[in-house]
């Protein structure tokens, strides 16, 4: 009677557990790994190609350069705080999905009110804290959806790819409107995707 009791309350499937070796080509064996690899490397490639958009093009927009670069430093330092909340309160998807939708937001409001200089400071604080919060959960999520001994190694390879995309972002700057907010617009929409195929429900590592 009593082992019965005991067989029903055991759970139907056990934890997969997986055994590591430490050899980095395990990242791209197991799948979850690399899903997750994959997308924190374009999703790293995604903030800092936008974060450094929005700051080259700073000196284009319209209005005060000193008021539009002091909102967006100081959205930039709440943004870094706030995005820690979050992800501890929500987790990697929805912690990249409500940076991105901000910052989708704020391209949105520079791309299409590009003239109402009384408010572009607003825009460029919104713009600037959906990237700047997306950047950070970037540097947060690597640790939580890699193992520790290849997460130094997963986030190194993924700041050479967004270092390498990061390059275009003052030549975009430069381009005649819309097309810099309209690249913006598009990656951190792209981003938004993105962040939504992560596996959060790894297996047990050893």
């Amino acid at each position: 009677m009593d082992s019965s009791a005991n067989v029903e309350n055991e759970p139907l499937v056990q934890p997969e557990s997986i055994k590591l070796e430490g050899n980095l080509k395990e990242v791209w064996q197991i799948w979850q790994l690399r899903r997750n690899f994959l997308c924190l490397l374009c999703l790293l490639s995604v903030s800092s190609f936008s974060y450094y958009l929005i700051n080259f093009k700073l000196k284009n927009v319209k209005g005060s350069l000193t008021l539009n670069t002091l909102v967006s430093q100081t959205s930039e330092v709440a943004a870094d705080v706030v995005s820690v909340l979050v992800y501890l309160a929500l987790g990697p998807r929805r912690g990249f999905a409500s940076g991105y939708l901000l910052a989708t937001l704020g391209a949105l409001l520079l791309l299409c009110f590009p003239d109402n200089i009384a408010m572009i400071p607003f825009f460029v604080t919104v713009a600037k804290f959906g990237v700047a919060s997306s950047f950070n959960t970037v540097y947060l999520a690597s640790v939580g959806l890699i193992p520790t001994m290849f997460a130094s190694s997963v986030f190194g390879l993924c700041n050479v790819a967004a270092r390498l995309v990061t390059i275009a972002a003052p030549v975009v700057a430069e381009q005649a409107y819309p097309a810099p907010m309209l690249l913006c617009l598009l990656a951190v929409i792209l981003g938004t995707g993105i962040s939504q195929l992560i596996i959060v429900d790894l297996p047990k590592f050893e």
